[in-house]
Protein backbone atom coordinates (compact mmCIF):
# COMPACT_ATOMS: atom_id res chain seq x y z
CA UNK A 1 0.00 0.00 0.00
CA UNK A 2 1.00 3.58 -0.35
CA UNK A 3 0.59 4.50 3.52
CA UNK A 4 3.28 1.59 3.91
CA UNK A 5 5.55 2.88 1.03
CA UNK A 6 5.82 6.23 2.80
CA UNK A 7 6.06 4.81 6.08
CA UNK A 8 9.43 2.55 4.64
CA UNK A 9 10.72 5.92 3.40
CA UNK A 10 10.24 8.00 6.07
CA UNK A 11 12.07 5.32 8.33
CA UNK A 12 14.99 5.26 5.66
CA UNK A 13 15.21 9.17 6.38
CA UNK A 14 15.19 8.88 10.08
CA UNK A 15 17.94 6.66 9.61
CA UNK A 16 19.94 8.52 6.91
CA UNK A 17 22.72 9.35 9.47
CA UNK A 18 23.77 5.33 9.47
CA UNK A 19 22.92 4.95 6.21
CA UNK A 20 25.85 7.79 5.21
CA UNK A 21 28.15 6.62 7.87
CA UNK A 22 27.91 3.21 5.94
CA UNK A 23 28.70 5.48 2.42
CA UNK A 24 31.64 7.49 3.99
CA UNK A 25 33.72 4.47 5.64
CA UNK A 26 33.11 3.06 2.14
CA UNK A 27 34.72 5.95 0.72
CA UNK A 28 36.93 6.59 3.31
CA UNK A 29 38.43 3.02 3.03
CA UNK A 30 39.21 3.34 -0.47
CA UNK A 31 35.89 1.71 -2.26
CA UNK A 32 34.95 2.59 -5.96
CA UNK A 33 31.98 4.65 -5.98
CA UNK A 34 29.70 0.81 -7.12
CA UNK A 35 30.99 -0.32 -3.64
CA UNK A 36 30.36 3.23 -1.97
CA UNK A 37 26.65 2.66 -3.24
CA UNK A 38 26.54 -0.35 -2.00
CA UNK A 39 27.30 0.55 1.36
CA UNK A 40 24.87 3.11 1.05
CA UNK A 41 22.11 0.92 0.23
CA UNK A 42 23.45 -1.56 3.07
CA UNK A 43 23.13 1.50 5.71
CA UNK A 44 19.94 1.91 4.52
CA UNK A 45 18.38 -1.42 4.10
CA UNK A 46 19.63 -1.71 8.16
CA UNK A 47 18.31 0.96 9.23
CA UNK A 48 14.79 0.35 8.01
CA UNK A 49 15.02 -3.54 9.79
CA UNK A 50 16.12 -1.94 12.67
CA UNK A 51 12.85 0.42 12.72
CA UNK A 52 11.03 -2.23 11.48
CA UNK A 53 12.25 -4.30 14.52
CA UNK A 54 11.32 -1.62 16.80
CA UNK A 55 8.17 -0.89 15.57
CA UNK A 56 6.98 -4.34 15.52
CA UNK A 57 8.02 -4.46 19.54
CA UNK A 58 5.77 -1.44 20.15
CA UNK A 59 3.38 -2.56 17.95
CA UNK A 60 2.88 -6.05 20.08
CA UNK A 61 3.02 -3.83 23.33
CA UNK A 62 0.70 -1.58 22.10
CA UNK A 63 2.58 1.45 23.15
CA UNK A 64 2.25 3.18 19.58
CA UNK A 65 -1.12 2.54 19.11
CA UNK A 66 -2.20 4.15 22.50
CA UNK A 67 0.15 7.13 21.60
CA UNK A 68 -2.11 7.99 18.45
CA UNK A 69 1.21 6.43 16.12
CA UNK A 70 0.32 4.04 13.37
CA UNK A 71 3.79 2.84 11.78
CA UNK A 72 4.46 0.10 9.22
CA UNK A 73 2.92 -2.58 11.45
CA UNK A 74 -0.17 -1.28 11.30
CA UNK A 75 -0.62 0.02 7.97
CA UNK A 76 0.60 -4.29 7.09
CA UNK A 77 -1.42 -5.47 9.36
CA UNK A 78 -4.54 -3.32 7.74
CA UNK A 79 -3.93 -5.61 4.35
CA UNK A 80 -5.19 -8.18 6.08
CA UNK A 81 -7.35 -6.95 8.68
CA UNK A 82 -8.99 -3.84 6.41
CA UNK A 83 -11.05 -3.05 10.13
CA UNK A 84 -7.80 -1.54 11.06
CA UNK A 85 -8.38 1.40 8.47
CA UNK A 86 -11.20 2.80 10.36
CA UNK A 87 -9.13 2.94 13.57
CA UNK A 88 -6.74 4.85 11.58
CA UNK A 89 -9.15 7.14 9.15
CA UNK A 90 -10.97 7.89 12.99
CA UNK A 91 -7.16 8.91 13.92
CA UNK A 92 -7.39 6.33 16.82
CA UNK A 93 -10.20 6.85 19.28
CA UNK A 94 -10.21 10.64 17.71
CA UNK A 95 -7.02 11.08 18.99
CA UNK A 96 -4.83 12.67 16.43
CA UNK A 97 -2.57 9.55 14.50
CA UNK A 98 0.83 10.74 14.26
CA UNK A 99 2.62 8.85 11.04
CA UNK A 100 5.99 6.82 11.96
Amino acid sequence: SCRFKDNINRTANKMAGLTYCCQANAVLGGASPAEAHKALLYGRHLGIAYQLVDDILDFVSLDDLKLGFASAPVFFAAEEFPQLDTMITRRLSAKRLKII
